[in-house]
Order: C-alpha cells, then sequence, then structure tokens
C-alpha cells in the first residue's frame, strides 16, 4: 500500500475484506519463495537508479524538511492488532519472513512500514505492506507505460502480419474454426504473491518493521541472517558486525 490514503479505511476499523493474523493461512509462511535481487533482472537503465537510491530515488534532507514543516509525513503505519499487541505472534511472523527470504536486518532505519492482512478467495490471507511513510520520502518517479487491456484491445496487425501468424498456427494445426475462419485465443495467469518475489537489499532501512533486538538475539531468531557481516546502507557493501550490536528487523 504505498500512495492511497487509506484504501482499506484503516482509520475507521477496515474493510470488510480485513483479515486477521492466523499463520495457518498466511500465504508467504509458505517459505516456497526465491525473491531475486530486483536490480539483477531488470533493464540496466532501471538497475543504474536501484544500485544508487539514494541519489536517484529518497529525497534529500531538504525536501524530506519540507515534508514535515507541511506535516506530509505525519501519523504512523498501521499494523495488525494481533502483531501490534503480541510479541510472540510477532516474531512468528517475521521468522515467517526470515524463511521465505524477505527479511534482513539494518544498525539503523530510516523509515517503518505496518504489515497487516486482506481475504483471499481461496481463504488464504494476502500480505499488505503499509509503506506510505516509505513512498513519501521517495521522489515522484517517471511515468510508466504498461500494456493494459485497453492498450491491447487498440492493438492491430498488417496483412503480412496476419498471414505469417496463419502460417505457424497452421503448422501446429490449430487457428482456424469449421469455416476455415481465424480463431482468438486468449489466456490468463495468477502470478502469485508477485511483489514478493523480489526484493531491493540497497532500500531494506526504509522498511522497519519496529523489532528491535541485538545481532545476536537476531541470528538466534532467524538463522538465515547469521554471520558476522551485515549491509550497510551508508557504504552500499556488507559490514562487520558484532553480536552486542542494536539491529532493527528489515522487510526486504
Amino acid at each position: 500500500m504505498l500512495r492511497c490514503d487509506d484504501h482499506y479505511h484503516l482509520a475507521s476499523g477496515g474493510s470488510r475484506n480485513l483479515g486477521s493474523y492466523d499463520i495457518a493461512r498466511l500465504r508467504v509462511a509458505r517459505g516456497d519463495l526465491a525473491p531475486q535481487e530486483v536490480e539483477s533482472i531488470t533493464s540496466e537503465e532501471a538497475a543504474v537508479l536501484i544500485r544508487d537510491p539514494h541519489r536517484y530515488i529518497l529525497k534529500s534532507p531538504e525536501e524530506l524538511a519540507r515534508d514535515a514543516d507541511d506535516s506530509v509525513l505525519r501519523g504512523q503505519p498501521y499494523w495488525d492488532p494481533i502483531l501490534r499487541r503480541s510479541r510472540r505472534a510477532k516474531i512468528e511472523f517475521l521468522q515467517a519472513l526470515a524463511s521465505s527470504g524477505l527479511l534482513t536486518a539494518r544498525r539503523r532505519t530510516r523509515c517503518r512500514v505496518g504489515c497487516f492482512f486482506v481475504n483471499k478467495k481461496d481463504g488464504m490471507l494476502r500480505l499488505v505492506i503499509d509503506a506510505r511513510w516509505t513512498n513519501r520520502m521517495c521522489k515522484t518517479p517517471p511515468a510508466s507505460r504498461l500494456a493494459v487491456p485497453a492498450s491491447l484491445a487498440r492493438l492491430t496487425a498488417g496483412e503480412r502480419a496476419v498471414a505469417a501468424a496463419d502460417a505457424e498456427l497452421e503448422a501446429w494445426g490449430c487457428g482456424l474454426d469449421a469455416e476455415g475462419e481465424n480463431e482468438l485465443y486468449g489466456y490468463s495467469v495468477d502470478l502469485t504473491d508477485g511483489f514478493y518475489q523480489f526484493k531491493a537489499s540497497g532500500m531494506a532501512s526504509m522498511f522497519g518493521l519496529d523489532f528491535v533486538t541485538t545481532w545476536g538475539g537476531a541470528c538466534a531468531l532467524f538463522p538465515s541472517l547469521a554471520g558476522d557481516m551485515l549491509y550497510d546502507d551508508n557504504t552500499g557493501r556488507p559490514e562487520p558486525i558484532g553480536r552486542d550490536d542494536s539491529v532493527e528487523a528489515c522487510f526486504l
């Protein structure tokens, strides 16, 4: 949840499809995700921006100061009530994120997010990240042009393109109906947990999860983090860290 003010009516108690934390119903808790660094699978042009977020993505200190003066950054992210009240439930939830490759830690966080859930049609829960405050700390991105259905509906093909397509379809024994007319095929696919197939380690400090402990404690709770090095957003590389150093869990 980024640009909307309150899409799920959180301030007034939540919309009807707002769910309540239940680890057994949480799709991302199945541990079958393998999120990839987004800069490794995007265009080189976009990767340049992702590798240097403090220059290209985040607002300057002066811009943030103006936002604070204008009360743009007021309020707090929304958390599921169970996770907000119960440390045990929150640790269970964070461990599920760690098992799915969606959790890390940082020495310092620049912003915090909240986590809540909405009910899916299949009875499972969809994780929603309340990242409105993180979004407000970012510059306005360039416009993107997506292949939405309206754009696809305006596509036209010349005679040569149609003839080539017909020949290829006929080679496969399909494409024409009983009267010899063209048949149109369409397919759909459900991109399971699409937002959680990617991660941006260089931006993790912008997604603090309000769970602070020592590095040793974090490694004990989340074994996937274990080691003596931790990525530092300021230097852009892993740096040595001691077991007694304070860290905060962050969403990847």
